[in-house]
C-alpha cells in the first residue's frame, strides 16, 4: 500500500469563478474562492527527481507552466509566492519564437508575499503601492501569440521527496498560508498570471495544460478539494466543473478528449472504463502538443476571453502536431462550436448487401460533423435491444454489428446472437461531441462525486429546465476491485453511455460518487486505481427505417455423378456432369440474393457456358442478370441460381477432355450462399463477403494447381463456430480415371504444362513403348516419343509423385495427291484421288473447306468438292492425325457482287473515292483471294446500252451525271433541284479469268428546302379610293414570288412600315405614318389599303417577308402610289379703276388684290397651274383670243388679256 495519496483529474469541463473582476488575478486566488475544503500547493518538478515518493507520474511533471496569449505591447504580470530578492524561486517566460526570460528576482516585483496580497491582486502602477495589491513583474510581449510561463520553487529540479509530512500544514481556504521554500519543497503556495493593455485587464487570456498539486493529509469533509476552473474544448464548447470535496494526497488534472485508451501512448481507441491499476496506464501525456487524433483541453481560470484568435502561435515545444516550421508553431484557442450531427444513416448487412441481414451482422453508416462519440441503437423485438458505442471520425463512419442482442442487464454488452426469421424495423445513431474525460488515479476518497456542467455561449451554466442533459456525466468501474474489501463504490458501478443517466448538478451536486470521509484514507475505494469520469454534448437522435430480416438459407449439392461418356477418358473426349442442388432453409436466395453454384475442374477440361443446362423444381432457375462464365486458367463454372426456400434443381455439365495434370480428374459441384444470409454448412466469420465455396467452409480458398489441391473425399467444416461442424454439404467431389493418348512417331508433350523443373525426374514404365524427353532447363515441357502401341505410365517426382497413364496408338503418314478434275460448267464440283490412306481401321479425310469422307482401304476419291483452294488432314480411328497437310486445288470461284446503296443531298455532289465507303467494289469478294476483280461495264434504268468506264453518262429525267470507274470509284452530280430516287444503275464485275457477277448501285438525292423568290409589288388607287386586292387576283403580293419546290405553300409571315419600329402582325389594320392612310395584309398575299381623306401621292414603302414552311424565307417590298382626281378651277371676279384720259392700266400676272392679275385671286383644288385660254366681253363677243394686240371695246377703249392673267386696257379719250 503506497503512503503517497495521488490523484490524476483529466477535466473536459469548465467552472464559474466565485470571484468579482474588481480584484483581478488569473491563479490561485481563483481556485481558494469558495468557503470550504483545504487549500492546495502547486508542485513543480520535472524528471525522475523524488518520483517514488512525490506520486506524481514523471509524464505530468512540470514547473507550474502556465500559458497567455498576448498582443503585441501588451502586458503579461506574473508573480509567486516563491519569489524573493535572494532567487529562491524564479519565473521563466518562453515567447512564441523561442525568446527565453528568466526571473530570478523580485527586484523588479513578481512576489505574491500573503493571502491578503494574493486576493487584493496585482497592480498596474510599478513600483508605486496600490493598497494591497502586490507587484508583479511586468514583461512586455514582443510578438503577438502564446507565451509559456514557469514558475519554479527552490526545490524545483533538486527536491528528492514531497513536502506533504514536512511543510504542508492543514491550511484551509480561508487562512493565511505561509510559503515554504528549501531544497526539498517544490510547492508554490500563491501565483498568478494575468494579462493587460495599458491599465485594463484582459481576463480569460490565461490557461494551463496541466496541474499538479499537493494536498494535507486528511480523511473528513474538512480536508476535501473544492477548486473551480474553465475548461475550454477544441470543438467550441465549455463545461463548469466543481471538485466538490475529493481528496488525495497528490493528485494531477488535466482535460483531454479520449481518457484512458486501449494502447499506450494514447493510441487505439477510448476505453470508456476506469482501470484497475495505476501504473503503465495508457493515456495521452497533457505534456505534448495534439497530434490530431488526441486533445488536451485548455483550463481556463476565468471564463475564455472573447477577443481569442482561432490559433496563434507558440513556441515549438508545445505546438499541435504538422504546425511547426522553424522554431514556431501553432495551437488552437477558441473554435467555432461544432454541433454533433448525424446524417445520411444507413443500415446494411456486414457483407453490405444491403436487402438483408445474416446472423453474421451489419455495418451501421453515418456522416458525422465532428471527431466524437457515436451511440447507436438496434431494437430487438422479442430480445434484448443492443447498444454499441464507439468513436466517430468526421465524415463517413462504418461501425460493425456483429449480430448479437445485448444481455437483460446492459445493452452495450454483446449477448446471444439474433435468431433467424428476427425483423430488424428501426436502428437509431445518436453523436456526442467536446468529449471531456477526467481520470482519477490513486484518488482513494470522493464521497461527494464532482459536478460538472455545460455552458451556454457565454460561458454561463445552461438551465437545467430547458437543456436536461447540460449536467450528465458517465462512468464504467466494472473492472475495479478495491485493494481492501468491503470498500464504498459508486452506485451504479456503471453508468454508461446507454445505460441510464446519472446527473451531476441535480438536489445533491456530485455525481461518480466513491469512498467515504473518515475512513481510512489509503484503503478506500480508489486507493491505487485509475477511475474515469466523462460526459458529452448530445446531438440529434436520428432514425433510419431498416426492415430486414435475420436470414438463413441451407444451401446444399445433393449429388453429383458422369452421366455420360466413356469409362475412362482420354485427350479430346467429351464426357457430361449430372449434379442436383436444393436450398432447404427458410429463406431464399434469389434475384440480388442469387445463390452461387460454381463447379471445378482441373485444368485442361474445358466446359462451354452455352453447353450447360439447368432444370428447377420449386421456382427455381438461373438468375438472368448473370450470365455464366468458365476461367480455362482456373477450371471454375460460374453461374447465379435464383433458389428459393424448399427449391431445388439439375444441372447437365458437357466437358471436353484436353490435358491434365494426374491420371485422374477431380471435379467438384460446390454451392455458396450469397451477402449476408447464414448458411449453418459454411459462414465464414470473418466479415468479409463470401469469396470461394471452399474459403467460406474450410476458411481456406481453393488454388488450382496441378492433381488438384483436394482429394476427392467429404470436405470438413473447419468454422464450426459459425455451421454445424463436421463435413460440409455444400461442397461434392468426384473422381474420374484418364489416359493421356500419343501416336507412334509423334513427339507429344505430356499433360503437365509445369515451368521450374528444377530437381525434376520423370520415368517411363516400358521406353520400348515411348521414350521421353526430360526437359534440362525450365519452362521446357517434356515430350514422348511413340515408338510402338501400347499402354505405359510415366511418374513425375517432383517433391511428391505423380503418375500418367499413357496410351500409344499407331501414326498416321501423309497420304500420296493423285488424279485432281477441275470443275466444269456442266459439273460445277471437283475431285481429288488419294493413295498412302492407313491400312487398317476407319480413316477421316477432312478438307479445310468443311467436307469430310470416312472409309478403309488405301486409296479413296474424293469427290464433290466445291470451287476453291483445300487443304486435307487424315485421322485413323486411334485419334492419331497426319504429321502434314495434303494440297489440291480445284476450278476456280466466281466472284460475287453484293448490292451498294448511297445518298446525298439535293445540289451536292457525290465523291466516293477508290476503296473508300460506297466503293462498289468494297462489299465484293473472291472465294480464290487471289484474284483482283474490277467494273467492267454498267446500265442504267431507262437507257437500253451499256455505259462506258471512266465516262460522264447523263441520267434521265434530269437526274443528272454519273461517271463510274473500273476500280469501283465514281463521281455522281445531281441536276439542279433534282431530289427523289436516281435511275438504279446495275453494274458487272470480272475477276481476272473472266467470270463475272453482276449487282445495283441505288442513289437517292435527299430533298433540301430551297429558299423562295420575293419580287417587288407595285399598285395604286385613286384619292379618297381603297384600294382592296384580293386572294390569287391581280396585286397580291405573293402572286409574282417564287419557290423551286414546287410542293410548297408560300405565305406571308409578317412586313414592317417605315416610321414604325417593329413587325407588324398579319390580319389588323395598321396607321401608316405621314398621314397616308392604313393597310391591313394578309398571310395569303391579299391587302386591303385605305389612303387618308384627301391624301395622294407616294405612300411609305412597305416591306413583306415570306416562308415557304419548310424554314426557307425571303422579302420585298409593295409600293402604292393614291392619286389625284381633277378638279375645276374657280375664277372669281376682277375690279379695276383709272382716271379719265389718263395712262394705260398695265397689271402684271403676279400681282394680287382688287388690282392684281385676273388669275391671282382664282383657286384649283388640285393646285394646277392656272392659264387665260380666252375672253369674253359682257357675253357677246367672243371668245376673243388672249396676246397679241388685243380686243377693241366700242365706245370704251382696247384691252390685251394675256393667258398668264395679266391686262392692259387703254381707254379711249375723254371716256
Amino acid at each position: 500500500m503506497k503512503h503517497v495519496y495521488a490523484r490524476i483529474v483529466c477535466l473536459f469541463l469548465i467552472v464559474t469563478s466565485l470571484v468579482g473582476q474588481d480584484a483581478f488575478a488569473e491563479g490561485s486566488k481563483e481556485l481558494f474562492s469558495t468557503a470550504t475544503g483545504q487549500r492546495t500547493v502547486l508542485l513543480s518538478n520535472k524528471g525522475s527527481l523524488g518520483l517514488a515518493d512525490f506520486g506524481i507520474p514523471e509524464w505530468v511533471r512540470n514547473y507550474g507552466t502556465h500559458y497567455a496569449f498576448a498582443i503585441q505591447n501588451e502586458i503579461i504580470a506574473v508573480a509567486s509566492s516563491a519569489m524573493s530578492n535572494t532567487a529562491i524561486g524564479s519565473i521563466i517566460i518562453t515567447s512564441p519564437s523561442g525568446v527565453v526570460t528568466t526571473i530570478t528576482t523580485n527586484s523588479n516585483g513578481g512576489t505574491i508575499a500573503n493571502r491578503t496580497a494574493e486576493f487584493a491582486g496585482p497592480r498596474t502602477t510599478g513600483a508605486t503601492a496600490d493598497g494591497s495589491k502586490y507587484r508583479p513583474y511586468d514583461y512586455t510581449a514582443g510578438e503577438t501569440g502564446i507565451f509559456k510561463i514557469e514558475f519554479k520553487a527552490q526545490g524545483s529540479g533538486t527536491a528528492t521527496r514531497s513536502p506533504q509530512t514536512t511543510v504542508l500544514g492543514n491550511e484551509s481556504v480561508s487562512g493565511e498560508w505561509t510559503q515554504v521554500n528549501g531544497t526539498n519543497n517544490t510547492g508554490i503556495w500563491a501565483w498568478d498570471v494575468s494579462v493587460r493593455s495599458g491599465t485594463t485587464w484582459k481576463p480569460g487570456r490565461v490557461y494551463a495544460k496541466v496541474l499538479n498539486m499537493g494536498l494535507p493529509f486528511g480523511t473528513t469533509s474538512a480536508h476535501g478539494y473544492h477548486g473551480t476552473m474553465y475548461a475550454f474544448t477544441k470543438d467550441g464548447y465549455a463545461y463548469q466543473v466543481g471538485a466538490n470535496g475529493q481528496i488525495g494526497g497528490y493528485f494531477t488534472f488535466f482535460v483531454n478528449n479520449r481518457g484512458f485508451t486501449s494502447q499506450a501512448n494514447g493510441a487505439g481507441v477510448p476505453e470508456y472504463k476506469s482501470v484497475n491499476q495505476t501504473t503503465n496506464v495508457n493515456v495521452w501525456s497533457p505534456l505534448n502538443g495534439d497530434d490530431g487524433l488526441n486533445v488536451t483541453h485548455k483550463m481556463f481560470y476565468n471564463k475564455p476571453s472573447p477577443d481569442l484568435t482561432a490559433t496563434a502561435n507558440i513556441y515549438k515545444d508545445d505546438a499541435d502536431a504538422g504546425t511547426v516550421v522553424g522554431n514556431t508553431g501553432t495551437t488552437w484557442l477558441k473554435n467555432a462550436p461544432v454541433v454533433p450531427e448525424v446524417t445520411n444513416p444507413q443500415f446494411v448487412g456486414v457483407e453490405e448487401l444491403g436487402s438483408s441481414v445474416s446472423n453474421k451482422g451489419a455495418i451501421v453508416k453515418f456522416n458525422s460533423s465532428l471527431a466524437g462519440t457515436y451511440k447507436i441503437l438496434i431494437p430487438v423485438a422479442g430480445g434484448h435491444d443492443r447498444v454499441l458505442i464507439g468513436p466517430s471520425v468526421v465524415g463517413q463512419n462504418s461501425v460493425p454489428w456483429d449480430g448479437k442482442q445485448g444481455t437483460a442487464s446492459d445493452p452495450t454488452i454483446a449477448g446471444a446472437k439474433v435468431p433467424q426469421g428476427t425483423i430488424l424495423n428501426t436502428v437509431k445513431v445518436q453523436l456526442f461531441g467536446a468529449e471531456v474525460h477526467f481520470p482519477f488515479l490513486d484518488v482513494e476518497q470522493n464521497p461527494r462525486g464532482m459536478v460538472i456542467h455545460q455552458t451556454d455561449a457565454s460561458f454561463n451554466a445552461l438551465s437545467l429546465t430547458t437543456s436536461p442533459d447540460a449536467d450528465v456525466v458517465y462512468w464504467d468501474d466494472t473492472d475495479i476491485t478495491p485493494v481492501t474489501a468491503g470498500k464504498t463504490p459508486p452506485s451504479p458501478v456503471k453508468a454508461a453511455l446507454g445505460l441510464t443517466v446519472q446527473h451531476s448538478n441535480g438536489t445533491t451536486p456530485g455525481a461518480h460518487k466513491w469512498g467515504t470521509y473518515g475512513g481510512t484514507q489509503t484503503a478506500d475505494w480508489g486507493n491505487e486505481r485509475a477511475l474515469d469520469t466523462y460526459t458529452f454534448i448530445p446531438g440529434e437522435e436520428k432514425s433510419v427505417t431498416v426492415n430486414v430480416t435475420i436470414r438463413e438459407a441451407e444451401l446444399k449439392v445433393t449429388s453429383l455423378t458422369k452421366s455420360a461418356g466413356p469409362a475412362t477418358v482420354t485427350s479430346g473426349d467429351t464426357f457430361t456432369f449430372t449434379t442436383q442442388i436444393a436450398n432447404d432453409g427458410e429463406d431464399n436466395t434469389t434475384g440480388t440474393k442469387a445463390a452461387s453454384f460454381w463447379f471445378y475442374v482441373p485444368k485442361g477440361v474445358v466446359i462451354n457456358p452455352n453447353s450447360v443446362t439447368f432444370v428447377g423444381a420449386g421456382s427455381a432457375a438461373l438468375n438472368v442478370s448473370s450470365p455464366a462464365t468458365f476461367d480455362a486458367n482456373t477450371g471454375i463454372y460460374k453461374v447465379k441460381v435464383d433458389l428459393p426456400k424448399n427449391g431445388s434443381g439439375t444441372f447437365t455439365i458437357p466437358a471436353t477432355v484436353g490435358y491434365l495434370s494426374a491420371s485422374t480428374i477431380n471435379a467438384y459441384a460446390t454451392i455458396m450462399r450469397p451477402q449476408d444470409i447464414t448458411d449453418p454448412n459454411a459462414t465464414n466469420e470473418t466479415t468479409v463477403s463470401p469469396l470461394d465455396p471452399w474459403e467460406e467452409a474450410t476458411g481456406t480458398a481453393y488454388t488450382p494447381i496441378e492433381g488438384n489441391n483436394f482429394t476427392p473425399t467429404s470436405v470438413q467444416l473447419a468454422k464450426i463456430g459459425n455451421g454445424t461442424g463436421g463435413t460440409t454439404n455444400n461442397i461434392k467431389a468426384l473422381n474420374l480415371p484418364y489416359f493421356f493418348t500419343i501416336c507412334v512417331g509423334s513427339n507429344s508433350p505430356l499433360p503437365l504444362a509445369q515451368s521450374g523443373v528444377g530437381n525434376t525426374t520423370w520415368v517411363s514404365s516400358s521406353s520400348s513403348i515411348a521414350s521421353i524427353n526430360s526437359p534440362t532447363a525450365d519452362g521446357i515441357i517434356p515430350t514422348l516419343i511413340g515408338v510402338a502401341p501400347g499402354n505405359i505410365t510415366i511418374t513425375r517426382t517432383k517433391g511428391t509423385s505423380i503418375v500418367f497413364s499413357i496410351k500409344v496408338v499407331e501414326g498416321v503418314t501423309t497420304p500420296v495427291v493423285g488424279l485432281i478434275t477441275q470443275p466444269t460448267d456442266a459439273v460445277p464440283t471437283g475431285s481429288v484421288a488419294f493413295s498412302g490412306l492407313p491400312s487398317t481401321g476407319t480413316w477421316t479425310l477432312t478438307s479445310s473447306k468443311g467436307a469430310t469422307k470416312t472409309g478403309t482401304g488405301t486409296t479413296t476419291t474424293f469427290t464433290g468438292l466445291a470451287q476453291g483452294t483445300h487443304t486435307f488432314t487424315v485421322t485413323n480411328s486411334g485419334g492419331c492425325v497426319s504429321t502434314a497437310t495434303t494440297p489440291g486445288t480445284v476450278l476456280n470461284s466466281s466472284p460475287v457482287a453484293v448490292a451498294d446503296v448511297n445518298s446525298t443531298n439535293e445540289d451536292v455532289t457525290l465523291t466516293v473515292g477508290d476503296g473508300l465507303a460506297g466503293d462498289i467494289l468494297l462489299n465484293d469478294t473472291d472465294a480464290d483471294g487471289n484474284n483482283t476483280i474490277s467494273v467492267s461495264k454498267y446500265t442504267i434504268a431507262g437507257i437500253g446500252t451499256d455505259q462506258l468506264i471512266n465516262s460522264v453518262v447523263t441520267l434521265p429525267n434530269g437526274a443528272g451525271t454519273i461517271n463510274i470507274q473500273a476500280n469501283g470509284s465514281y463521281v455522281y452530280i445531281p441536276g439542279l433541284n433534282f431530289n427523289g430516287a436516281v435511275p438504279v444503275i446495275t453494274y458487272t464485275i470480272t475477276d481476272p479469268t473472266g467470270l463475272t457477277a453482276s449487282s445495283t448501285l441505288t442513289l437517292t438525292v435527299n430533298p433540301i428546302n430551297d429558299a423562295p423568290v420575293a419580287n417587288p409589288d407595285v399598285n395604286s388607287t385613286n384619292k379618297n379610293v381603297t384600294l382592296t386586292v384580293a386572294d390569287g387576283a391581280a396585286g397580291d403580293v405573293l402572286l409574282n414570288d417564287t419557290d423551286v419546290d414546287a410542293a410548297t405553300t408560300l405565305v406571308v409571315t409578317k412586313f414592317t412600315v417605315p416610321g414604325l419600329g417593329s413587325d407588324q402582325l398579319l390580319n389588323s389594320t395598321i396607321t401608316i405614318p405621314g398621314g397616308s392612310g392604313t393597310i391591313n395584309m394578309q398571310a395569303n398575299g391579299s391587302y386591303v389599303f385605305t389612303p387618308a381623306v384627301e391624301f395622294f401621292g407616294a405612300v411609305p414603302v412597305i416591306t413583306y417577308f415570306i416562308s415557304d414552311g419548310n424554314g426557307g424565307t425571303a422579302s420585298s417590298t409593295l409600293t402604292i402610289t393614291v392619286n389625284q382626281t381633277n378638279v375645276a378651277p374657280v375664277p372669281v371676279a376682277n375690279t379695276n379703276t383709272m382716271l379719265e384720259d389718263g395712262i394705260a392700266i398695265s397689271v402684271a400676272a403676279v400681282t394680287t388684290g382688287a388690282t392684281g392679275g385676273l388669275l391671282a385671286n382664282d383657286t384649283d383644288a388640285n393646285g394646277d397651274v392656272l392659264t387665260i385660254t380666252g375672253f369674253t366681253v359682257n357675253g357677246v363677243a367672243g371668245p376673243q383670243a388672249v396676246g397679241g394686240t388685243g380686243y377693241a371695246i366700242t365706245g370704251v377703249g382696247t384691252i390685251v388679256v394675256n393667258a398668264n392673267g395679266s391686262y392692259t386696257f387703254m381707254p379711249l379719250a375723254n371716256y
